[in-house]
């Protein structure tokens, strides 16, 4: 019986999941992205409030909460990192007068080193194609 009703949360959470993931996929496409973010979940799980008020996923907790701004704070971090070895790789063969790749230098492109950091001015992103005026330039592309 015990195992009966374990199997039973168990396809009961898995059918939750794979719901709200789809749901917060096709937010991500509406908003012409391949990736899912907090913000498609936070999302969904509002909407799903309106839809049925009682229901759990309509609720924000203080758990659900800390754990999207832990994601963001390790996001970050890890974008902190790459950006770190971008930079480093940039300046090894720009030292060793090597040709520094397209792809590098259009990711750098407004990366500003300030106080040991390497920074990317706040509304702007990377999107991986397109040209760019390297380390330092003016090139922005909002969000």
């Amino acid at each position: 019986m015990e195992r009966d009703a374990l199997l039973a949360l168990q396809m009961a959470a898995e059918n939750f999941l794979t719901m709200l993931f789809e749901m917060a996929n096709r937010v991500a496409i509406h908003a012409r992205r391949v990736t899912i973010q907090p913000k498609d979940i936070a999302l969904v799980r509002e909407l799903w409030g309106y839809i049925k008020p009682s229901d759990p996923i309509a609720k924000l907790t203080d758990e659900t909460i800390n754990s999207i701004d832990l994601a963001k704070r390790r996001i970050e971090e890890l974008k902190k990192k790459q950006r770190e070895r971008s930079w480093q790789k940039h300046k090894e063969l720009r030292t060793r007068g090597e040709r520094i790749p397209n792809s590098l230098t259009h990711y750098l492109n407004g990366v500003q080193e300030v106080h040991g950091e390497y920074l990317r001015p706040t509304g702007t992103t990377y999107f991986g194609s397109g040209g760019a005026s390297g380390p330092g330039g003016n090139k922005k592309r909002k969000t």
